[in-house]
């Protein structure tokens, strides 16, 4: 009899542990749904770049092309083209009337007032003596003829002083903007066999040099040159050095000796334009 009893009593308690496992497992997983549906859920929006305009790479945003290019050049230099800082068509440029018109609609809509807005002409990257100040989002008249009468490759710096309201706290606070322009024709002058292979060039061409470069020394490089109504290359210029003057002079031999040819730039009416360009080369930076 107590045998019977203990073996009835064995038998509830696995039965028992059974119910349990079972019932612990499903609140487990459960619970895993719940943290995955409150982890997913939420939709986080992507902020917008700010400067709003089409064009080959610029300074503002080679750094993440130029990943691609370090996997090939290695981890000590790199190589990009294109203009010296974000591109602007002249045919844009000729048609906005108010700093919102370098912004986009939700930054413009957060700002409450302005102090100061400031079109200036840079030499490189310095502001030059050539600006115009207002004190509102509108440009006045002066600023306009700045803007309109700037030819391509002018470098332009757009600031704004102002006050905005916190999209989240909603504080009025001080802030400013800044964009770095560049100035550019319609359509941008194109290297014939493609962005990769002008690229490919000064990697392959700079390879054997560039392995005796410190990447903890090297300097941000750029050196310009223009293409011409024709096509060819002129004006070929080193801007800023990368601190391995052979390495330097390299480049500047791979871009004087370069074969293949240039589609030049054209401006709103199809007729072939100059454009300036920049190499850069050496590390990232601005």
């Amino acid at each position: 009899m107590k045998k019977n009893i203990f073996i009835t009593i064995l038998a509830l308690a696995a039965l028992s542990f059974a119910i349990y496992s079972f019932t612990y497992k499903a609140d487990d997983d459960t619970v895993d749904v719940a943290i995955s549906e409150v982890t997913n859920t939420p939709e986080v929006e992507t902020p917008e770049p700010e400067v709003k305009d089409e064009g080959p790479m610029t300074e503002e945003n080679f750094k993440e092309a130029a990943t691609d290019y370090n996997i090939k050049s290695g981890p000590t230099t790199f190589f990009d083209v294109g203009t010296r800082f974000n591109s602007i068509k002249k045919s844009k440029l000729d048609k906005v009337t108010a700093f919102s018109d370098f912004i986009w609609d939700k930054h413009a809509e957060r700002i409450i007032e302005y102090k100061t807005l400031k079109v200036i002409v840079l030499e490189d990257s310095e502001p030059s003596d050539v600006q115009a100040v207002g004190t509102s989002g509108t440009f006045t008249e002066e600023q306009l003829q700045l803007l309109r009468t700037s030819d391509y490759a002018t470098n332009l710096l757009i600031w704004a002083d102002y006050v905005e309201r916190d999209p989240y706290y909603g504080t009025a606070n001080d802030s400013h903007w800044t964009p770095y322009l560049t100035v550019v024709p319609e359509k941008q002058a194109q290297y014939s066999e493609g962005k990769d292979a002008f690229i490919s060039y000064f990697v392959e061409g700079s390879r054997e040099i560039a392995r005796n470069v410190d990447k903890t020394k090297v300097k941000p490089a750029k050196l310009c040159f223009t293409v011409s109504e024709d096509g060819t290359i002129k004006d070929i210029e080193m801007m800023n050095g990368s601190g391995y003057t052979n390495f330097d002079i390299k480049v500047m031999e791979l871009m004087e000796n370069m074969t293949g040819s240039w589609i030049p730039a054209e401006n709103t009416e199809g007729e072939k334009v100059a454009q300036r360009l920049v190499l850069s080369f050496g590390n990232m930076g601005c």
